[in-house]
Parts: structure tokens; C-alpha cells; sequence
């Protein structure tokens, strides 16, 4: 991420703005009736919030990780690489955290998800 090492503050507060940025492409995007674009734009969206959620997991912000993950994956549209990658870390901030039930659903999902995907890529 480039950015380990700094001041929590410092860190979310650059994640706030990246963020900022992305909802203006999104919202000029949805104006100019862009759905390539904003597709594209959402995705990257999708990963600045889950390395937005990593950085909370690593200062030991467990539940902020775990609703920004949430976030990330009810509000964007994510690429299979993302949801992947969000579903493994929102997994480990469950485990952490003691929510072991919902992180037994994200690894089964993570295990079925990525089962699916690598046999529909076979396939093709």
C-alpha cells in the first residue's frame, strides 16, 4: 500500500480523500450515462475500501474493517479479484474479532467462490 509506517490518521485520511475522488468519477460517470466506465470506476472503488479496511484491521479496528468490508461489497460492483480478496480479509477480521460463524460463512463462500470461478475459467 505504500503507506505503512505513517500515522493512522494520516493514512485514513488519505484513503477519505481517494475515496472522495472515486464518488466524483462516479457520479460524473452515472451523469454522462458511462456504464464502461462506471463499472470500471466502481471496481477501483471496491479496492480502494478494502485497503481502506485492511488499514483499520491493522491498527486493530477490527469492526470498522469489518462494516467497511460490508460496505465495499453491498454498495460496489467488485471484480472476482476483489471479492475475493475482500471475503479472505473480512474472514480473518471475523476470526480476530471472535465472530466465528460469520467467519466460517466468508471462507465457505471464499471456498466455493473461488472453486467456481477457476472451474468456469477451465471450462472456458
Amino acid at each position: 500500500l505504500g503507506l505503512s509506517g505513517n500515522d493512522d490518521d494520516e493514512v485514513f485520511w488519505c484513503y477519505e480523500k481517494a475515496l472522495q475522488i472515486m464518488n466524483s468519477f462516479l457520479t460524473k460517470s452515472l451523469s454522462m450515462n458511462d456504464a464502461a466506465n462506471h463499472k470500471h470506476l466502481q471496481d477501483m472503488t471496491c479496492m480502494i475500501m478494502s485497503y481502506y479496511a485492511v488499514s483499520f484491521a491493522s491498527s486493530d479496528m477490527y469492526d470498522d474493517a469489518i462494516s467497511m468490508f460490508d460496505e465495499a461489497l453491498d454498495n460496489f460492483s467488485c471484480s472476482v479479484e476483489n471479492e475475493s480478496f475482500i471475503l479472505h480479509r473480512r474472514a480473518e477480521a471475523q476470526l480476530v474479532s471472535g465472530d466465528f460463524d460469520k467467519a466460517g460463512m466468508d471462507i465457505e463462500r471464499l471456498y466455493k467462490f473461488n472453486r467456481d470461478f477457476f472451474l468456469s475459467m477451465a471450462l472456458s
